[in-house]
């Protein structure tokens, strides 16, 4: 399945539970949080969308 760049900012803006209810974009953008989840779940979503 292709990705555009629509999905892509979706992805970043949609709130996610693995970052306790933020989106990627505002754990990325919070200077004082761990970043290693966000990073996580972009692998893992990246991984499930190559395998479709």
């Amino acid at each position: 399945m292709p990705v555009d760049g629509w999905a892509i900012a979706a992805w970043f803006s949609i709130p996610a539970g693995s970052l306790d209810g933020l989106s990627p974009h505002e754990c990325l953008a919070d200077r004082h949080r761990d970043t290693e989840p966000a990073d996580q779940l972009a692998r893992s979503t990246a991984l499930r969308r190559s395998a479709a």
